[in-house]
This record gives structure tokens, C-alpha cells and sequence, in this order.
């Protein structure tokens, strides 16, 4: 661009300084048609500028952020990439846990960021955990997991929770038998394996006023609800 047309637009980037770095940050970059790489002939989006214009932003904004609480025990029936971890030994460290399964193309999207991530602020104090939550019972399999943690190349620590919940229900205070749900057997034991709907009793005579009852016989469970029809 000729130096008159730059010096005729200075005033303009001027005002426009401000909103084009923010942009430029959230890794959003407009630049004008007629010139692609106009941005890159102006000193404030170099990389040191745009750094500074950064922190500076950080400091002025306030963390929406809340505090959760003090950060529950990692419990696992095993760890892949790594000896147990637990909550003291990560304590004054950035900690990113993942929750994944590896035959979910939502949970294999994310993969190419965390392990980019991990190599490069692994020296800073950032660890990145991955919990296996298997959807699928073959997904439940150790081995299939280590075998896809092999072959995804992820090396950070992954945790495998492949543990089910176990429950008990009772009907009018008694095993269900007969009217046991697909998934608790006649005596009244279940296994909760994923999140979803589970059928406990199916009433095979006539249908009335009863009581049920559930006991979770393992930790784990955060929430449930019943539905009747």
C-alpha cells in the first residue's frame, strides 16, 4: 500500500485499536478486502504487543468464575500413563480433567488440543487427567482401553472408571421377584453401569398402589429420578 493511503488510515486504526486487538485475541481476525495482511504491517498486533494487550485485559476483567468447593479424591479401579494420583500430591497445580470414552467422536475431538496442551504447559504446572467413562460394555474392557490410549498417542494420566454402582430394591419391603424391572434381577440386586433410565420393576399382575424401595450399595451415584407408567 502506498505510504499516503497508510498515513490517511493511522487515525482510523487509531481509534479502531483497541476492538481490533480484542478480536485479533479471541482469534477472530477481520481484515479489510482489499488488503489481507493489512493487520500484519501494524505494530500492535506483533506478538509481544498483542501479549501485553492480553494480560492487560485480564487484569481488568473480573473471573466470572466461582470457588466449587475443595476438589473431590480421584477414585479409580485403575490408571493408565501413571502411578494413582491424589488430591495432595496435585495441590498448587492447574488441574484439566477430561471425561471421555474413546469410541465417542465428541470425546476424540477435543483430543489433538488437550494433548497440545499438556506438552506445552506440562513444565508450568498444568496436568491434564482423563477420565474413561465407557458407554458401551466393551468400552468397560481394560485392555480395549489400552489399546486406544496406545493408539491415540495419549500420554497424559487417564483414570478408568469402569466401576458399576450396585443397588438393592425391595417391593412392600420384599425382594420384587416376579415383578422385577429389565434391569434388577428376581432378588432384587442391579448394577447402575452408565447414565440413563433404568427399569427396576414391572408389575406382571394387576397394577396398584405399592411401595419400592432402593438402596445403592456403592458410592457414585449423584442423582437419580423415578418415573411411573
Amino acid at each position: 500500500m502506498p505510504h499516503d493511503e497508510i498515513k490517511h488510515l493511522l487515525p482510523v486504526f487509531s481509534r479502531m485499536r483497541r476492538a481490533v486487538a480484542v478480536a485479533v485475541l479471541v482469534g477472530v481476525v477481520v481484515a479489510p478486502a482489499w488488503r489481507r495482511n493489512v493487520l500484519t504491517t501494524f505494530p500492535f498486533v506483533k506478538k509481544a504487543n498483542a501479549e501485553a494487550l492480553r494480560i492487560e485485559t485480564s487484569r481488568r476483567q473480573k473471573s466470572p468464575l466461582t470457588d466449587g468447593g475443595a476438589m473431590p479424591e480421584l477414585e479409580a479401579i485403575g490408571w493408565l500413563n501413571s502411578a494413582p494420583l491424589q488430591r495432595k500430591s496435585l495441590r498448587g497445580k492447574i488441574v484439566l480433567v477430561d471425561f471421555w470414552t474413546y469410541t465417542c467422536i465428541n470425546s476424540l475431538r477435543p483430543l489433538p488440543y488437550l494433548k497440545s496442551w499438556e506438552a506445552k504447559y506440562k513444565d508450568a504446572g498444568l496436568v491434564v487427567i482423563g477420565v474413561h467413562t465407557p458407554e458401551f460394555s466393551f468400552e468397560k474392557n481394560r485392555k480395549n482401553v489400552e489399546d486406544a490410549v496406545r493408539n491415540l498417542n495419549v500420554r497424559y494420566p487417564v483414570a478408568i472408571d469402569s466401576k458399576p454402582v450396585r443397588f438393592k430394591v425391595k417391593l412392600d419391603g420384599k425382594a420384587p421377584a416376579d415383578d422385577c424391572g429389565s434391569d434388577s434381577a428376581p432378588d432384587g440386586t442391579g448394577q447402575v453401569q452408565q447414565p440413563r433410565l433404568y427399569q427396576l420393576i414391572r408389575q406382571k399382575g394387576q397394577i396398584q398402589d405399592r411401595s419400592f424401595e432402593i438402596e445403592f450399595l456403592d458410592p457414585g451415584v449423584q442423582a437419580f429420578v423415578f418415573t411411573f407408567g
